[in-house]
């Protein structure tokens, strides 16, 4: 297991230095959602250093932002209470709108809203406080 952990981190590497960088970030993604922000934001950096068109970065940082509003960071307890589970809902939107952040300015709220649908959390609990 920790062979073909790191095998798929050396992937992500060569594929993050050949500019597949969304193809980058999604494998990361597979291994560990800290790992993918981190790669994110390498891979933003290359594409701003080299000129990269805003789409590019933009859909780096949505495919993180997708991730987190289904997975959240470091996953969570699927078998939840009610309770819990608007609790985690909630922590998920904290964590995205993290990303947003992170993203600087690549991606908006506006842009991650639709990331929610089919999770059940209200549009309206997207804004900044």
């Amino acid at each position: 297991m920790v062979f073909l952990c790191s095998h798929r981190m050396a992937c992500v590497h060569l594929l993050s230095l050949l500019g597949e960088h969304s193809d980058a970030v999604q494998l990361a993604l597979q291994l560990d959602d800290r790992v993918a922000l981190t790669t994110a934001k390498r891979c933003a950096k290359i594409c701003l250093d080299a000129g990269a068109p805003e789409w590019e970065l933009k859909e780096l940082w949505m495919l993180i932002a997708k991730f987190v509003a289904q997975h959240g960071v470091g996953g969570g307890d699927a078998s939840a209470s009610a309770l819990k589970l608007a609790a985690l809902k909630e922590k998920r939107v904290q964590q995205t709108l993290r990303v947003v952040d992170e993203s600087k300015n690549q991606i908006t709220i506006d842009d991650v809203r639709g990331c929610y649908c089919n999770i059940g959390v209200s549009i309206k609990c997207l804004k900044y406080e």
